[in-house]
């Protein structure tokens, strides 16, 4: 991984680990890189990281702002180089490989890592999930309901 490589990739590690669980030590690694600056790198990752979950800021403003800053501290520190790669490496380790399956489903499906603004429960009549066989990891929420024939439930 080249330079540029490099500071595009923490960048955007950067962004991501802001609205994850390892945000607090990305916050802290990543202002160790800086040095001498570190408790006020670490205010301004704060900040930055305030302004884009109130969404004041949005991912790529946040990007290019931490891109240019990046770039330079790697210019003039070939061992902040080095550190950022062991961030990177570790941050693969902890997220490991995302795997989404569907089996054979009619009807609407959603996946996701995260939703913001609520979840709402849509209740269906009939007998249209199939869950044999399902094993969830993390948090479910769900609502199945079985309607027997002739209106018994």
């Amino acid at each position: 991984m080249d330079g540029s490589e490099l500071v595009a990739a923490g960048t955007t590690a950067l962004v991501q680990s802001m609205t994850s669980t390892t945000w607090e030590t990305v916050r802290q690694r990543m202002a160790a890189l800086f040095g001498h600056n570190r408790q006020t790198v670490e205010a301004e990752l704060q900040q930055t990281r305030d302004e884009l979950t109130s969404n004041e800021s949005t991912p790529a403003e946040v990007e290019n702002e931490w891109r240019p800053k990046l770039r330079r501290l790697l210019k003039h520190n070939p061992e902040a180089a080095r550190e950022l790669r062991k961030i990177l490496a570790d941050l693969d380790s902890v997220s490991g490989p995302v795997v989404n399956t569907v089996g054979d489903v009619s009807g609407t499906v959603v996946q996701a890592h995260s939703i913001s603004g609520g979840v709402r429960t849509i209740v269906y009549h009939g007998d249209h999930i199939d869950q044999r066989g399902a094993r969830a990891r993390g948090n479910v929420i769900g609502v199945q309901h079985h309607h027997e024939p002739g209106g018994k439930s």
